[in-house]
């Protein structure tokens, strides 16, 4: 169904399409015409400022190769390198991170020190340091130190339920 159409552009039709194009493209083109396109060529029917013109025949342009070497191998390489990770380590760190959704806890610091709950308490489960910015002077261990050094035993004891 062709509603008000202002421009046509026919590639190679089945005999339907064909037929029902004809009247638009005659009397320079015939169903047989549109249905014995070869490859990259068409026909056009042009609509140019409310005045429409005569249909014609074109190409389409010939896709040269580009006249520059293609980086596309060297740019998969480098994201690889530093964004992916292989299959088997993605697979351990996804069963960690399970882990630590079912069981409450998740991997252990480089110092290994356990965690503590609100009230003071050591929980056992480890906790993962948190990152640091280039230069950090301070280790994940030593800052833990210092925190539990700055806080009186007053803050991190609860209150007695009466």
């Amino acid at each position: 169904m062709l509603g008000n159409v202002a421009n046509i552009i026919i590639v190679r039709v089945g005999g339907d399409e064909a037929e029902k194009f004809e009247p638009e493209m005659t009397p320079l083109f015939k169903a047989k015409d549109m249905i014995n396109l070869g490859m990259q060529e068409f026909y056009i029917k042009e609509t140019v400022d409310g005045e429409t013109y005569d249909p014609f025949s074109a190409e389409t342009l010939k896709i040269m190769p580009p006249p520059h070497r293609s980086f596309k191998q060297e740019i998969l390489d480098a994201s690889r390198r530093k964004y992916a990770m292989h299959a088997e380590e993605v697979k351990v760190r996804l069963k960690e991170e399970e882990d630590a959704i079912r069981f409450g806890t998740s991997r252990t610091p480089a110092g290994g020190a356990a965690a503590e709950t609100a009230n003071g308490e050591e929980s056992g489960a480890a906790v993962a340091a948190p990152p640091q910015s280039a230069g950090a002077e301070t280790s994940f261990a030593q800052a833990s130190e210092q925190q539990e050094q700055s806080e009186s035993p007053a803050e991190t004891s609860p209150e007695p339920l009466i």
